[in-house]
């Protein structure tokens, strides 16, 4: 419970006593599974835990970070992420603030992402000629259709692992 010592001390928040009552409300829903503390409320479609405050909807994993780490609990450009991949988990210590690329970057890293990429399809091997001919990442998916951030997730993590599966030949990059 080391983690929730933080709660104590905040001071962007309502009042230290609608903390200490949000702190329990959220501390009195958890099952503890070995290191994950699972939420065991009410859960959307993919088994995140939610919670309402007043009238709004929240994460808890959101509500857990914000009371944690201190950050803007409205600002939509901030993801919390997961280091152990449950869901249910709202342990501080398996949480992370984001962005999307850093938490698309996880999931691809720990390959996580729908259908498991495991050989480049034609989009990628143009985006690796490009490669090949002296351009950026940021270049060679302007060319192709990318993203900045998906063109330096295939260069820095899909890149290497079709490399190791052998899906690509080094040579080809």
């Amino acid at each position: 419970m080391l983690e929730f010592s933080r709660f104590l001390n905040m001071k962007h928040h309502a009042g230290r006593e609608t903390s200490l009552t949000l702190l329990m409300h959220i501390l009195t829903n958890v099952n503890y599974i070995g290191e994950c503390w699972e939420w065991k409320g009410s859960t959307d479609g993919k088994g995140y835990g939610q919670i309402r405050i007043d009238t709004k909807l929240f994460y808890v994993t959101r509500v857990v970070a914000w009371l944690t780490y201190q950050f803007n609990i409205e600002d939509s450009k901030k993801e919390i992420c997961h280091s152990c991949d449950n869901p249910k988990c709202i342990n501080p210590s398996h949480l992370f603030v984001g962005d999307r690329e850093m938490n698309v970057a996880d999931m691809v890293r720990k390959y996580r992402q729908k259908g498991k990429r495991a050989k480049p399809n034609e989009k990628d091997l143009s985006f690796i000629s490009h490669l090949e001919n002296g351009d950026n990442a940021k270049v060679a998916g302007e060319k192709v259709g990318y993203s900045r951030h998906y063109s330096i997730i295939i260069k820095t993590i899909l890149i290497p692992y079709w490399e190791a599966s052998g899906a690509i030949s080094k040579k080809e990059i």
